[in-house]
């Protein structure tokens, strides 16, 4: 099987932990009982990569923060909390109107990565102590991360194509943030029904940007910093590949099953639906509010609506919260819902 990522959420590791992939848990014991650093290969590395996106999907974000089908997984069903920048996922989509550009910066500085081939690492291997784990840490990539978003209100809904407007563009290693394409479009950004929230997992020693001067500021802060940064992503590698690479006797091996592309895709839909069904209910609400003929009894009967109908996506979602184990093989007792709702993803995929 081969090496699968985890973003780090604030994590340290290091090469030879032990973690388990059933319930996103970094172990604290090391499958090497002496210094392996000669097996390790460290790699300085400068790569800077910015993109930009209009979407506000769940399943859009997950895609530009290029997590995997399985960290995927285990962020929407709540096994593993979304911190630092991936925390970004978890911004609530408040109206469908609305025009969003979401600008993501991801800086790479160096890379760990075990030469787990090389037969003298059975030497070093802690013969006992693992059995409760699924994966070893095999590599991790060092650097930054940063999403600033862009919120504007939109309330009279004719302005959709502010977004695309917004331009985005690396200029060069220097000055890779860009600038917007004309002075125009950056007043257009900087009205009263904007609203800018910034996402990182690095102390820069600045404040979060406020205004559009400051989020240049920000982001350039951290293109030009000489600081390594933070682990980004571990790479691990399954137990007994390792033992296998090694030569070694498996013994009992440890359980555990992988979700496809196509069933987290299922998954994921069902937030965007759930996402977007309620941005355009708070969207009539908002225009009751602002409408003086509807009186105040009608108005407090749209806005408890709106209220159950939060309460209830929240049950919705918090009913996955059992399905990670179910697919990776730990026995748990779930709830009905939850039940009915893995049979149904799985039921369609049957299906087609």
């Amino acid at each position: 099987m081969d090496e699968c990522t985890r973003p780090s959420l604030g994590r340290m590791a290091k090469i030879g932990d032990l973690y388990d992939v059933r319930t996103e848990t970094l172990m604290l014991s090391n499958v090497f009982n002496d210094n392996i650093d000669e097996f390790v290969e460290k790699k300085s590395i400068y790569v800077l990569d910015s993109d930009s996106f209009n979407s506000t999907k769940t399943s859009e974000k997950l895609r530009k923060l290029e997590i995997d089908a399985n960290a995927s997984l285990s962020l929407l069903c709540g096994t593993i909390k979304a911190e630092g920048s991936v925390n970004f996922v978890n911004n609530k989509v408040c109206s469908e109107r609305a025009v969003h550009c979401n600008i993501v910066v991801r800086k790479t500085t160096k890379k760990e990565q075990l030469n787990y081939k090389q037969l003298k690492l059975r030497e070093y291997f802690e013969l006992s102590g693992h059995e409760y784990a699924t994966h070893v840490v095999v590599g991790i990539t060092w650097g930054a991360n940063a999403i600033i978003t862009f919120m504007d209100s939109n309330k009279n809904g004719n302005d959709k194509e502010k977004g695309k407007s917004f331009k985005y563009q690396r200029e060069g290693n220097a000055n890779f943030l860009g600038d917007i394409k004309s002075n125009e479009t950056t007043e257009d950004w900087k009205g009263a029904e904007t609203k800018l929230k910034a996402y990182t997992d690095i102390a820069t020693g600045k404040k979060l940007p406020q205004t559009l001067e400051e989020v240049k500021e920000f982001i350039d802060d951290i293109s030009t910093s000489e600081k390594e940064g933070n682990p980004q992503m571990f790479h691990l590698l399954p137990i007994d590949s390792l033992k296998s690479f090694l030569q070694m006797n498996l013994g009992t091996s440890t359980k555990f099953s992988t979700i496809s592309q196509s069933r987290i895709h299922k998954i994921e839909s069902i937030f965007d639906e759930l996402d977007e069904t309620y941005g355009k209910m708070k969207d009539i609400v908002e225009d009751i509010n602002n409408t003086s003929s509807v009186p105040r009894k009608e108005q407090n009967m749209f806005h408890r609506h709106l209220q159950d109908m939060s309460n209830e996506i929240a049950t919705v979602k918090e009913s996955f919260h059992g399905l990670p184990r179910l697919i990776r093989g730990v026995v748990v007792k779930f709830s009905r819902i939850s039940k009915l709702l893995f049979i149904g993803i799985f039921w369609e995929e049957r299906k087609s």
